[in-house]
């Protein structure tokens, strides 16, 4: 499914990693739905326990609502390109506030009449509303969650390929400083040793035609005729 600007919409699973079973697909048992005026079933549904917490599949504006005989205590996220709902709820959070993807907006229960075990029902209802597709406008959420789950493994990849490149990045300004520090090092020895050969040459003494270099001074006191 595409937006609008013909960007590929995905959304982001709400549910932990460990809950992915599915336990009913969009469009099954079209025989029990078609009494309610669509084709199959409207959404998709996870099995979860009973107060698994539930999160935004993306950012919008929470509605928390009730229908005891089918979703039970829902919620509805609803932003410009359409809403999602995440419904048999236990508890629901966040009621007339902006949420942003992942944020947490209730937990997975067992409400409404429909619900024949503990579980979440996901729906997804993009704007504008084709209530004529057979399902009142929902579509199937699947695509849009593993496209999801596939923009996260590339952020997660540009992630850490992001992350070597700035340690090599590091390491070699680490590299380059320890490199013109050993140059400099290297420059002030040098230069510290020609100005000891030009003092030792230049510290000679001829008094009584003898010579005195820094090496016969070391370890010892100087000599005596050596009078200043």
């Amino acid at each position: 499914m595409e937006r609008k600007n013909g960007v590929t919409m995905y959304l982001r699973w709400p549910l932990p990693p460990e809950f992915r079973r599915i336990t009913q697909y969009f469009g099954e048992n079209p025989a029990f739905y078609r009494p309610f005026g669509i084709n199959g079933h409207e959404g998709l549904d996870v099995a979860a326990p009973v107060g698994t917490p539930v999160t935004a599949m993306h950012a919008g504006i929470v509605t928390v609502l009730s229908a005891p005989a089918s979703y039970g205590r829902y919620v509805t996220v609803e932003a410009d390109w359409g809403l999602t709902l995440y419904a048999h709820l236990s508890r629901a959070l966040r009621d007339g506030e902006h949420v942003q993807a992942g944020e947490l907006i209730g937990y997975s229960g067992n409400t409404g009449g429909t619900s024949t075990g503990p579980h979440l029902h996901i729906g997804v209802k993009p704007k504008p509303i084709d209530a004529g597709n057979g399902y009142k406008g929902w579509v199937d959420p699947l695509p849009l969650l593993q496209e999801g789950e596939r923009m996260e493994a590339i952020r997660k990849e540009a992630t850490g390929v992001r992350f070597e490149i700035e340690q090599i990045v590091r390491l070699r300004q680490e590299a380059r400083q320890h490199h013109d520090a050993a140059i400099a090092e290297q420059a002030m020895a040098e230069r510290c040793q020609r100005q000891a050969d030009m003092r030792e040459e230049a510290l000679v003494s001829t008094r009584n035609g003898r010579a005195y270099r820094v090496e016969g001074l070391l370890g010892g006191p100087l000599p005596k005729d050596w009078e200043g």
